[in-house]
């Protein structure tokens, strides 16, 4: 896995990252290492965490990665991913903005239950959207 330099701008602050490794500035940003699987329950209860950025290369988001993650408000999600599996972010309450990857085929079943969704873009390569992927949604 090779390292590499990030910056990300939040309000008016420029953070700089080394993306390899789990960062979490003052528990509020996530980076996730350069992997292929994000593991179940592998960010799962992480409630200070409003920001999640996934990078390139990751392709399935397994169940309950983000489980819980109640303070979480934005997901950046690449289009290399392309199973995010059941309940993937069950509970994540405060979760307004998620882009779905271009190459997701299925929103599996309570994959986005209980969050905060005010807006969702869905892809047209979508066929299938399981039993309850939005329910309790805002």
């Amino acid at each position: 896995m090779k390292n590499r330099d990030i910056s990300l701008m939040i309000g008016k602050v420029k953070f700089n990252f080394r993306v390899g490794i789990i960062i979490e500035y003052d528990g509020k940003v996530l980076i996730v290492p350069e992997t292929d699987i994000i593991s179940e329950r592998q960010y799962a209860a992480k409630d200070k965490v409003v920001m999640a950025l996934i990078p390139n290369g990751v392709k399935k988001i397994s169940k309950n990665a983000f489980l819980n993650c109640t303070s979480l408000k934005t997901v950046i999600v690449p289009d290399t991913v392309s199973v995010i599996e059941e309940y993937a972010f069950l509970n994540c309450k405060n979760l307004e903005k998620i882009k779905i990857p271009i190459l997701i085929e299925s929103i599996e079943k309570l994959s986005f239950s209980n969050c905060g969704l005010e807006k969702i873009e869905i892809p047209t390569s979508v066929k299938y959207i399981r039993s309850g992927a939005f329910e309790m949604c805002v």
